[in-house]
């Protein structure tokens, strides 16, 4: 690993030391990726990763892989710290994450998150399946299994046109993916 978690919390670019930590944490060891789970969120400001530019290059410090890994590893590395609500969820789970004051995610905000990444892999020319299989073999149970059941969704279920987003050609010639307008026409 290059640099200590200490330096990586203390980086003045937040973006940079999310996929900094993230490549700790998919390089490390167990060890390693029970401290910064335990450690979350390190009293610091995390920042995402522009999910729109997830296959550009050009002025990014990171590789399209880089920034898509950080973002899916965010979810595993707050995993102690954020509950994903979801119509089947286990009751005696949401009730122990309530008690541990846990932050509580709503699934489907989760899903249009893992939708953008899986789009960016696809449009960054990277198998979308492997980068999750990675990243879920390092993963909470919970984390996984979630992960997981996106991947296993029919291609239809998790494409451009399911989550409302195409791509865009940029100034640099490069892909972008974008929002497509909902409109009130577009619901059922």
């Amino acid at each position: 690993m290059g640099a200590s978690l200490a330096d990586i919390v203390a980086m003045p670019d937040r973006r940079a030391a999310l996929v900094e930590l993230a490549n700790a944490y998919f390089a490390g060891d167990e060890s390693l990726r029970r401290e910064i789970v335990e450690g979350w969120d390190f009293g610091a400001e995390w920042i995402y990763p522009d999910w729109k530019r997830f296959a550009c290059t050009t002025g990014e410090l990171y590789s399209p892989e880089e920034r898509l890994r950080a973002s899916l590893l965010y979810g595993a590395m707050a995993s102690a710290k954020r509950f994903i609500c979801e119509p089947d969820m286990d009751r005696d789970a949401y009730e122990r994450a309530k008690l541990a004051n846990c932050r509580m995610v709503d699934y489907r905000d989760e899903l249009v998150h893992l939708a953008a990444i899986y789009q960016g892999a696809v449009a960054a020319g990277l198998d979308p399946g492997a980068l999750f299989r990675a990243v879920s073999a390092i993963s909470s149970p919970a984390v996984r299994a979630f992960v997981e059941k996106f991947a296993d969704r029919p291609e239809g279920l998790k494409s451009m046109n399911a989550f409302l987003l195409y791509r865009a050609i940029n100034a640099d010639g490069e892909i972008e993916l974008r929002e497509r307008p909902f409109s009130s026409s577009q619901r059922r």
